[in-house]
């Protein structure tokens, strides 16, 4: 009767062997997964901030045809970290709380276009004679019409997640007003996005 108990009771549980093995099992698979969840995450932040800019920048766009008259979408240091980005619909440079703004972090925020690889590509396919950085200088204007002033020129906004880099977004502005996305790996190699 004894050994009937014994038996019963290895039966029902797990030996330290085997948990061992499980949790073995187990850390092998969080070191590959969360790597490849953390570099996802982190290109899911990048083209969040993308995504945030070129949506302040068509509301520019819109804000100037709709008030029919020239706004400028401009950018500056915010003293916290990162780049505030705004609509200056009363052209003082200065972020007002009505105005419609977003800070950028360092998981995707601005950085200067001369220190990103091969933007010349990007200008190639538009046909664009040189793209014009809209971070160092004076922000981009859009007439009441809602072309970019002054005409004929092509700006770019480049973002890159600043921690951890995981590669370029481009936020590309056509004379016309058109609005594009340009998504590119760490060594430079451009397509469109949307």
């Amino acid at each position: 009767m004894n050994s009937k108990l014994v038996s019963r009771s290895r039966a029902a549980g797990f030996s330290l062997i085997e948990l061992l093995i499980v949790v073995a099992i187990a850390f092998v698979i969080a070191a590959v997964g969360i790597p490849q969840a953390m570099g996802g995450y982190r290109t899911y932040q990048l083209n969040n901030a993308a995504t945030k800019v070129a949506g302040i920048v068509k509301f520019t766009r819109l804000e100037a045809i709709r008030q029919n008259k020239p706004v400028t979408c401009t950018g500056q240091a915010a003293p916290s970290g990162g780049t505030l980005v705004w609509t200056d619909e009363n052209g003082d440079n200065k972020a007002e709380p009505t105005e419609n703004q977003i800070l950028l972090g360092p998981n995707g925020d601005t950085v200067v276009a001369a220190g990103v690889p091969n933007t010349a590509a990007i200008a190639a396919n538009l046909g664009a004679p040189a793209l014009t950085d809209a971070t160092t200088g004076a922000g981009i204007t859009f007439d009441q019409r809602g072309a970019v002033n002054p005409i004929g020129v092509f700006y770019i906004i480049c973002l890159q997640n600043t921690v951890v880099p995981n590669g370029y977004r481009a936020v590309i502005v056509t004379p016309s007003g058109a609005i594009q996305i340009w998504s590119a790996d760490n060594a430079g190699n451009w397509i469109q996005a949307n």
